[in-house]
């Protein structure tokens, strides 16, 4: 019964099934290094590809003659099915991949990243087990989103992108002045000779301080027995 909820795109040409999931084994592992590495080249590529085997333009696609070639390497049997889910999941992984790529440009590398995991999943899964991303996602489509048109569905990857962004942000922490008292004891007499020593040693580091705006400003205070230092403002670091 869970079969009927599904619908699938035809379009009656045959493709060697297992070239699909080398060509998704190798999406996995590239997305795998851009989330290790961050290096936005990788989604632009994916977007290169993507487009190439999502419109009829498979001998363009790196990652097609890639998968040809070790099917032939390793002379892998042919399993045919249907092209028409292939290239629906292809398309989707153009959107996901644009979206990671302006994200990326945009500094919002949290929701890039998550983007990247949602598409490393659903490639694993078709590489893995053959798992048909494209049948789930047209059904969804189909029933929900081309109703609503293709702005629609532009319009709710953008905003769910700015939600997830949002969601990862980490909140700024809010800096506030505060007042730092620092108290040496002497022995009786030597309060010159300490002081002295302080503002030959101590006290050029408290002005460097100072010029990295760490620090506010400061005052010596001098006792009787004691020399008070005491500094507002910033973070000592």
């Amino acid at each position: 019964m869970l079969n009927r909820t599904i619908e699938c795109p035809v379009d009656f040409v045959l493709i060697n099934e297992r070239k699909a999931r080398l060509t998704a084994a190798g999406i996995f592992i590239l997305i795998i290094t851009y989330l290790l590495t961050q290096f936005w080249i990788i989604p632009v590529f994916l977007v290169v590809d993507f487009l190439a085997r999502g419109f009829n333009l498979g001998s363009f696609s790196v990652l097609n003659k890639l998968s040809e070639r070790l099917i032939r390497l390793f002379s892998i049997g042919l399993k045919p099915v249907d092209q028409a889910p292939k290239r629906f999941a292809a398309k989707i992984g153009l959107i996901f991949s644009i979206a990671i790529v302006v994200n990326h440009l945009f500094n919002f590398i949290n929701a890039s990243l998550i983007l990247a995991v949602v598409l490393a999943v659903f490639a694993l899964l078709e590489a893995a087990f053959g798992f048909c991303a494209g049948c789930h996602v047209y059904s969804f489509y189909t029933k929900f989103l081309k109703k609503k048109g293709s702005a629609f569905t532009a319009i709710l990857i953008v905003a769910g992108s700015l939600f997830l962004q949002q969601a990862m942000a980490q909140p700024t922490k809010s800096e506030s002045n505060f007042t730092i008292e620092n108290y040496y004891k002497t022995r009786w007499g030597f309060a010159d000779e300490f002081i002295t020593l302080w503002k030959a040693n101590h006290y050029p580091l408290l002005k460097k301080a100072i010029e990295k705006k760490a620090i506010l400003s400061l005052y010596l205070q001098k006792n009787q027995c004691c020399t008070a230092v005491k500094t507002a403002g910033g973070i000592l670091k």
